[in-house]
């Protein structure tokens, strides 16, 4: 499915920016479904306390997030990005970089909220049949910046296209701002992107920290990086996760009721996923409790085979953009 980046941008531009948090109407992070995806074991699972209904203190971070997650949507064809900075301005949020490419797909930007004091790196979803043929490229190979960890082809090529230009951009905003928090993002296959680009950027800064001690403060990088993905993908083996883990930075992998691409690449081919979640899932946001050493069974795992759906991943770019979430939380960027 491809949307028209003119009425991504116009509807971004009219429905995302807005006042604070504060004095919002609570209404669904996801459009609600008319029934809540059946799964086998929910009641269970929340009686047994499996699932715990998240702070509303880390839902409105989300619903920010989410904010600039759906702005990567206003990328275009466009060199000056106009309709991106037009939405960035009325936010007070300082454009810093883009970056697109479109074989392989990659689609991102780097941006600064000094009000907040956030330094945003955010990747767009697919868009197109170029990215399908990218996500068919399924193959696991292994990744030389973490030794004995293997990742998916396709998607480690789509994030490295950009990989230099961003690292050039991100270290020289983040050696002004050392002190920001790093929020790294995006939906679908940006949040893949994502989350391997705050890996690759931990290994840049070990790299450059190496060659020149004092040039960066890659402990305070490490402590002030969050990575959150929406209805992302599985994209490496378990060593991936080991060493995505072992990074210690907060993560939040946010699945939306039966989001089909939740269950791809199927672990048979030997991929998986960190085992943290937050479940959307009838209107409640939920943390979702390990249920094995790997990906957690209780939440989106839960779900009926025959209810997956490629709405419910879709719901994420398009909620606001197609007025569903009406009245919208003054959620801003």
């Amino acid at each position: 499915m491809r949307y028209s980046v003119g009425l991504i941008a116009v509807a971004c531009v009219a429905s995302l920016v807005g006042g604070g948090v504060e004095g919002r109407v609570d209404t669904p992070f996801y459009p609600p479904r008319a029934v809540p995806a059946k799964s086998v074991s929910f009641e269970e699972n929340l009686a047994k306390g499996y699932l715990k209904p998240i702070s509303q203190d880390l839902k409105d971070e989300l619903y920010k997030k989410r904010a600039y997650v759906m702005a990567a949507y206003a990328l275009s064809d466009d060199e000056e990005q106009s309709a991106l900075k037009k939405l960035l301005k009325r936010a007070n949020v300082e454009f810093v970089s883009s970056f697109q490419f479109k074989r392989p797909e990659h689609a991102s930007y780097v941006a600064v909220n000094h009000e907040e004091k956030i330094i945003a790196v955010v990747f767009r979803g697919a868009l197109g049949s170029i990215a399908l043929e990218q996500g068919f490229d399924s193959g696991l190979v292994s990744w030389p910046a973490y030794p004995g960890t293997s990742i998916h082809q396709g998607f480690l090529s789509g994030y490295s296209v950009g990989s230099e230009a961003i690292h050039v951009s991100f270290f020289s905003t983040f050696g002004q701002y050392p002190d920001y928090r790093v929020w790294v993002m995006g939906h679908s296959m940006g949040g893949i992107h994502a989350t391997i680009a705050a890996m690759d950027l931990l290994h840049q800064c070990d790299v450059r920290a190496s060659a020149e001690p004092d040039s960066v403060d890659c402990q305070k990088l490490g402590q002030n990086m969050e990575v959150t993905s929406f209805n992302r993908a599985r994209f490496g083996d378990k060593a991936l996760v080991d060493a995505f883990n072992a990074l210690n930075i907060r993560n939040y992998r946010v699945s939306h009721e039966a989001d089909v691409m939740g269950i791809y690449p199927n672990p048979i081919l030997g991929y998986t996923q960190e085992n943290n979640e937050i479940w959307f899932h009838g209107g409640t946001a939920y943390e979702c409790a390990p249920s094995e050493e790997y990906e957690t069974k209780y939440c989106h795992g839960s779900t009926e085979v025959d209810e997956y759906s490629m709405a419910d991943h879709l719901l994420v770019p398009m909620a606001d953009l197609l007025g569903l979430n009406a009245p919208r939380p003054k959620a801003h960027l």
